[in-house]
This record gives C-alpha cells, structure tokens and sequence, in this order.
C-alpha cells in the first residue's frame, strides 16, 4: 500500500511539473493537490522505512550488490525519464523540433540509458559472482590444506590414502606411506621460541616438498608430524624417497640467524594387493614409525 501511494502521489507531482491536469489524480474525479501528493510521498516513504531490516527497505540499505545498485538505481529510474520528458516538452514549446522527432529523441534516450544501465548492474553482478567463487574456492583450499605449512592437512590425507588403498587393493597399483615424526624438534621450541619452531616447520615442508613427485601428496597431521604418500612406486623407490628425506631434513637450518638442526624417524608402510583398507595401512605406518623412534634417531623402519 504504500508503495501504491508513493507512486500514485509521484504520478501527481510529475503531472503538476509538466502541466498535465488530467495525472493530478485518481483519474479525473479525485484531484489530488500539489502539497497533498508531497505529503503523501513523503508518507509512503516513512512507511517504507519504518522498518528497515524487512521487505524492500532491507534491501536498498543492505551493504550487498543488490544494495549498491538499488541505491544507484532508483534514482535514476525516477530522474531521467522526468527529466528527459521535461526537455522534451519544453523544447517541442519552443518550437526546436516537432513532437515525432521528440518522441524519437526521447526513446532513444531511455533505451540508451537503460543498456548503460544494464551493463553496468550485470557486471556489478558479474564480479560479485567471482567473489563468491573465489572465497568457494578459499574455504575449499583451506579446508584440505595445513594453514601453516601449507602442505595437505589431516582431512586430505585421509581421502587420498583412502583411494590409493583402493587401488592399490582392487587394481594392484603399489603405494607406499612413510610416517614422519622430527627428532629435535622440541629443543628448538625451548631454545628459540615458538615462531622459529614454526618457521623451522615451515621449512621442514618446503624440504619434504622438493624430495617427492608432483603427484605424491606431503601432508603435515599436526605438531611435528608429516606424512608422504607415494603413488604408484615401488619399494626400491620409496626407500630411495625415505632416505633423501634423511638427507634434506638432518641438513642445517638457520632460523633467526641461529643455526638449528632437526633430525627425523621415518615409518614406512608398503600399500598392494594385500592392502586390506586405508586404516590398516596408517596402522602400519604408525607402528614402524615407533620402532624406528625406539632403534635410534635418524632411522628407517623397517630397514630396506
């Protein structure tokens, strides 16, 4: 309704600014006056607002695209077709050009307007369907990935190794899994202080990172602890694997211009056709990571 008045009373006050008697009104038997139909927009317009958070209201004042170009809008959609009709009549008063020719002008004016119009709201629309798509995208990424190290995180590993026991079980395609737990690590914690024991971290991936193929999967299941799965490899290959992980890991680290050392135990755990699931293998891995911790820092197990 009151949408409604605010239109009828807009209609009023367009017909008093083009001289138009008949629009004063409801038709020709309610003229409606010129402060009448101010205080009836007016009226509409504190109706309309009233409230805000709820119908249109919400909408012209949210901080959304649908916000911004309302806002932007409805003005527009109001001024320039009075506008534009006022021109008109004035110069068809003056005699400039006949009323064919200032119908034409006047509708091309609209049409131009409008596809400006329409342009620019599609592409307001257009970049904020791209912003929804890249946070999609962040909060997958996060959601798969360790916010510090930036390797995969405990969730995407789980899947991963899901499927390469699949297929290594169902399609005889090895895999193996090496369990990695940093010797040294807590020292470095008591020594040099949270931040450089996650920067040290931090390097520990890039290093784990640059042993492996791009299809194999570094992932890092929390503290100090780091998981390579090697797809479709042998055991010749993956003790090749484990032993350049000795190599790049136990090598010197500076860290707020102090040198630090880490060395890491490596469980190693060969997916095939005998794989029962995913959750046996990680069982497997765990339990030579422990052997290795417990035959002495900087070990293999089970030996190659």
């Amino acid at each position: 309704m009151a949408m409604a008045l605010g239109l009828t009373a807009l209609l009023s006050l367009v017909a008093y600014a083009y001289r138009a008697a008949a629009l004063y009104g409801f038709g020709h038997s309610l003229p409606m006056a010129l402060y009448s139909a101010l205080s009836f927009l007016l009226l509409a317009l504190g109706l309309l607002f009233a409230r805000p958070r709820r119908g249109f209201a919400r909408v012209i004042m949210s901080a959304t695209p649908g916000g911004d170009s309302a806002r932007w809008l409805l003005p527009v959609a109001i001024l320039v077709p009075f506008l534009l009709g006022g021109l008109r009549l004035w110069n068809e008063r003056a005699g400039w050009y006949s009323a064919e020719l200032g119908m034409t002008l006047m509708v091309l004016s609209l049409i131009l307007i409008q596809l400006i119009i329409v342009i620019w709201n599609s592409t307001l629309l257009y970049r904020a369907d791209l912003q929804r798509e890249r946070i999609k995208q962040q909060l997958h990424h996060d959601s798969l990935h360790d916010a510090l190290t930036g390797l995969g995180n405990r969730a995407r590993f789980l899947q991963r190794l899901e499927t390469e026991a699949r297929r290594a079980r169902h399609y005889q395609v090895p895999c193996a899994l090496l369990y990695l737990d940093l010797d040294g690590f807590k020292q470095v914690n008591d020594t040099l202080g949270h931040p450089a024991g996650d920067r040290l971290l931090q390097a520990v991936a890039e290093r784990l990172t640059s042993c492996v193929r791009e299809n194999d999967l570094c992932a890092r299941l929390g503290g100090d602890e780091f998981v390579v799965l090697l797809e479709d490899t042998s055991r010749s290959r993956a003790y090749e694997v484990a032993q350049r992980i000795l190599a790049e890991i136990a090598a010197p680290y500076t860290l707020d211009d102090q040198p630090a050392r880490v060395g890491v135990s490596i469980g190693v755990a060969l997916g095939g056709p005998q794989t029962e699931s995913a959750e046996i293998l990680l069982k497997q891995s765990d339990v030579a990571l422990y052997n290795a911790k417990h035959a002495g820092k900087g070990c293999v197990h089970p030996p190659a």
